[in-house]
């Protein structure tokens, strides 16, 4: 996460109408793997290895691009001579951002001047890291076997065995307020899940202390640290809750892919018939319908291989400040495989906010 963070914040060149200067590449290329090796500092020396070569930038547009190539993680075996084992390997770690100032202050400078910099430049801004070709290494997959007993661990290792590709790509738009989209892939031949989540975030927000305490050192690229050290605070808790007040969140998608070999035939022909039985001993209508709709979802989601789920939930009004005060009116929508839930997950989220608050009052 940290790394993530680190490559999500350290972003500053200057571009032309359409490149960027060459000078401010290598100045940005430089800080960038400075700033990397400083916080690989945090991964314990003395239990784990990191090898991988310095990022290498270049222009595409109002793109920077920077690509890190053959990256190794590995454990060292202090009981033997301190040989090192392989865990995990990356072909290709990718970053590209559109993030350009080209101000002329110098030093650090204030998040509200930077970002109305950067929308007056750009319609959106977008950032994105990439794992190509991340495999799991042949010592964590016999590793993994060695500890896990479940009846699916043969179907778990064939899937990990198969590179993935890991993808984080970040979208900010600003109208009058700002709508930030995140998307997560993970995805190899035998697996793969899509996450698009859109999140809003009020204009005010630029005002709010943490923005106002933080600034952007244009010179090494990065935050700088004084918002670290304020959430140090006692009172750091309100501070960032303030700050949370005006983020809220809109709306989720997943999409699932799964190619099982026949290993859950069993349970989904089990599943449906527990389901079927419950159907025709349901009192009422809902029940009724309610298990008519989870037996068409999971015939659809079954139906072929792979299996395919599509899995979308809307909010209304969750501010994530206020997550202690989820109530069923948040949930504005819940679709399975075009199927609508809505009103029964609403039911099941009633019962258990009710259960957790009887929890509390018998705790007191």
């Amino acid at each position: 996460m940290r790394l993530f963070l680190l490559f999500i914040t350290a972003i500053l060149f200057a571009a032309c109408e359409n490149s960027i200067d060459e000078n401010i590449i290598k100045k940005y290329e430089t800080n960038l793997n400075k700033n990397l090796k400083k916080e690989l500092k945090f991964i314990p020396q003395d239990n784990f290895k990191l090898d991988f070569t310095d990022f290498s930038c270049k222009a595409n547009k109002k793109f920077i691009e920077c690509l890190s190539q053959n990256l190794k993680f590995s454990l060292i075996d202090q009981n033997k001579s301190n040989k090192t084992i392989e865990l995990l390997s990356i072909k290709n770690l990718k970053f590209s951002t559109n993030e350009i100032y080209t101000g002329k202050e110098k030093g650090l400078i204030d998040l509200d001047e930077y970002y109305d910099f950067l929308f007056k430049q750009n319609k959106n801004l977008k950032s994105s890291l990439s794992f190509e070709e991340f495999s799991f290494s042949q010592n964590s997959l016999d590793l993994l076997e060695s500890v896990l007993y479940t009846p699916n661990t043969k179907l778990l290792l064939e899937i990990l065995k198969s590179p993935f590709k890991l993808n984080f790509e970040n979208t900010i738009n600003k109208n009058k307020d700002f709508s930030n989209n995140l998307k997560l892939s993970f995805l190899n031949p035998k697996f793969e899940l899509n996450t698009d989540i859109n999140l809003s975030a009020k204009e005010k927000i630029l005002n709010n202390l943490m923005f106002k305490i933080s600034k952007f050192d244009t010179e090494n690229l990065i935050l700088d640290d004084n918002i670290t050290k304020i959430l140090k605070d006692k009172e750091s808790f309100e501070l960032y809750k303030n700050f949370l007040n005006d983020i809220s969140l809109n709306d989720i998608k997943l999409s699932l892919k799964l190619y099982t070999n026949g290993e859950f035939k069993d349970y989904v022909d089990n599943l449906k018939l527990e389901l079927q039985n419950l159907k025709e001993r349901a009192g009422d209508e809902r029940q009724i319908l309610l298990f008519d709709k989870l037996l068409l979802t999971i015939n659809d989601i079954t139906k072929t291989e792979p299996y395919n789920a599509d899995i979308y939930i809307a909010f209304k009004d969750f501010f994530f400040a206020n997550y202690e005060n989820l109530s069923t009116e948040s949930l504005q929508k819940l679709n399975i495989n075009n199927q609508d839930f809505t009103q029964s997950a609403k039911m099941f989220l009633g019962i258990l906010l009710m259960s957790a608050m009887f929890s509390d009052l018998s705790v007191q």
